[in-house]
C-alpha cells in the first residue's frame, strides 16, 4: 500500500512538474518576443521548438561563423516566429551569457553540426541583439553596442572600448561604426570568445528610413559591416530581421540610390521564414506530448483511403508522419490550423496558445470530452470564431472571422 501512495505521489509530481514546463513555455510562445529584452537565452533555448527550417538555418550560422561570419537576411511575415528563431540561434551559438566567461549549461539541439558545437567549443560568440528604429542605422548601432558594453561586460573592458566608441573627428559614420565593431570583436576573441554575432531585427524601419532620406552614410555603413564577415581576422557576423523581401523596401527610391542599394543586398544571404503544415504538426506534437505525457492517446492511427476530394497532403508520407505523432488531433484539423496561423500571422503563438488554453474551447478540453474520437477541425472553430458571434464589437475576432471568410470564398 505503501509503495502504491509513493508511486501516485510521484506520479502527480511529474505531472505538476511537466504542467509547469508547458505553461513556461507556452507563456513565452504566446508573447511577442523583443530581442533586445530577451534577459535568459537559456530559457529561450530550452522552450522553443525547432523546426527543420530552424534547425538548418542554425547549422548554416554555425558553419558560416568557422569560416569568418556571414551577412544574412532573415524574411518572413508577421507573427512568422522571426524573432523567436533568431533568439534560438543566440542561445545555440553563443554560451547563452551576455559577457565574455563562456558558460556551460548549454543544451544543444540533437540535430545540430559539429560546426554548431565547435563553435561552443571555441567560447561561443557574443550575442548583440538590438531593435531598429526609424533612425539612423549607423546611430543605433554605436548606441546599442555602447549600452551592450556598459551593462554586459567587465569593467576593464569597458575602459578599453571607451575611447573606441567615443565620436571621433577623423573617421566618417560608417568608418567609425566598422572600427568599434572590429575593436570589440577583437576583445571578444583575446577574452575567449568564438566572435561576435550582431543581430537587428524589426531592420525594415531602418531600411525605410534610409531609403527615404538624401544621406546615404548609412548604406555606407551597412556595406561596411557586411564586408567584414567571412574573414578570418574578423569573426564578425550580422543577421538582419525584416517582414518583406529587401527589394521591397527600394519600390519608391530613385534610380540612383536603387543601384548603390543593390551593392549592398547582394553581399546578404536571404533566408525566408516558411511555416508549413509539416512544421505545424511538428510544434503541435512537441506540446501535445508534453501536456499528455501520462495518458497516451487512444484514438486508432490515422487511416483513409486516397480520395481526389481530400487535401493533397493526406496523401503526402512526410506530412502523414508528422502528422501521426499530433494524435488525437486529427490530421486535417493540422492542416487547418497551419492556415489559420497564417491568416492571423501569429505561428507559434497560435498553435501553442489553443493546445495549452484552458478555456473548454481549447484543445485538452476538446480531447478529454471523449477520449476514443478524434479532435475535428470543428474544435478549432469554436475556439477562435465561434465567440464572433456574439461579440461582434470585438476587432480581435471581427478580424480572423472575416479573413477566413474572404480565404474561403
Amino acid at each position: 500500500m505503501q509503495r502504491v501512495l509513493r508511486e501516485t505521489v510521484a506520479l502527480s509530481m511529474s505531472s505538476i512538474t511537466v504542467r509547469q514546463v508547458e505553461l513556461r513555455r507556452s507563456r513565452l510562445l504566446r508573447l511577442s518576443i523583443n530581442i533586445e529584452q530577451v534577459e535568459d537565452l537559456h530559457e529561450v533555448g530550452r522552450y522553443y521548438y525547432p523546426t527543420q527550417q530552424a534547425i538548418d538555418f542554425v547549422n548554416q550560422l554555425g558553419r558560416a561563423a568557422l569560416k569568418g561570419g556571414s551577412a544574412c537576411a532573415l524574411e518572413g511575415p508577421y507573427g512568422s516566429g522571426k524573432s523567436s528563431l533568431a533568439a534560438f540561434a543566440l542561445n545555440q551559438l553563443s554560451c547563452p551569457t551576455a559577457s565574455f566567461a563562456p558558460s556551460r549549461s548549454l543544451d544543444l539541439f540533437d540535430d545540430r553540426e559539429d560546426s554548431v558545437l565547435q563553435v561552443n567549443e571555441a567560447g561561443g560568440l557574443l550575442p548583440i541583439a538590438l531593435t531598429g528604429a526609424y533612425q539612423s542605422l549607423s546611430s543605433h548601432i554605436l548606441r546599442g553596442v555602447k549600452t551592450f558594453v556598459e551593462r554586459s561586460l567587465p569593467a576593464d573592458v569597458v575602459g578599453d572600448l571607451s575611447p573606441i566608441l567615443s565620436p571621433s573627428n577623423d573617421l566618417s559614420v560608417h568608418q567609425h561604426v566598422q572600427s568599434s565593431l572590429t575593436s570589440l570583436t577583437r576583445l571578444a576573441i583575446e577574452n575567449g570568445r568564438a566572435g561576435v554575432l550582431l543581430v537587428i531585427d524589426e531592420f525594415g524601419r531602418h531600411l525605410d528610413h534610409t531609403l527615404e532620406t538624401p544621406d546615404q552614410s548609412d548604406l555606407h555603413t551597412l556595406q561596411s559591416i557586411a564586408e567584414m564577415t567571412g574573414r578570418d581576422e574578423t569573426q564578425f557576423s550580422i543577421l538582419i530581421i525584416q517582414h518583406f523581401d529587401l527589394d521591397h523596401y527600394t519600390t519608391r527610391v530613385t534610380r540612383e540610390k536603387r543601384t548603390e542599394w543593390e551593392k549592398v543586398r547582394g553581399r546578404f544571404r536571404q533566408v525566408v521564414l516558411t511555416n508549413s503544415e509539416t512544421a505545424t504538426a511538428y510544434i503541435a506534437s512537441k506540446s501535445i506530448q508534453g501536456l499528455a505525457l501520462l495518458s497516451q492517446p487512444r484514438v486508432e492511427p490515422y487511416d483513409q483511403e486516397p480520395s481526389p476530394v481530400l487535401p493533397s497532403l493526406l496523401q503526402d508520407g512526410s506530412f502523414l508522419k508528422a502528422a501521426e505523432q499530433c494524435r488525437p488531433m486529427h490530421p486535417m484539423t493540422v492542416i487547418l490550423l497551419s492556415r489559420l496561423c497564417r491568416l492571423l500571422g501569429q505561428h507559434e503563438r497560435t498553435v501553442v496558445e489553443w493546445i495549452t488554453s484552458d478555456l473548454p474551447s481549447g484543445f485538452v478540453a476538446k480531447y478529454s470530452q471523449d477520449r476514443q474520437r478524434w479532435v475535428y477541425p470543428a474544435a478549432l472553430y469554436d475556439h477562435f470564431f465561434g465567440s464572433s458571434l456574439c461579440m461582434p464589437s470585438n476587432p480581435m475576432y471581427t478580424r480572423r472571422f472575416t479573413a477566413v471568410q474572404e480565404s474561403r470564398d
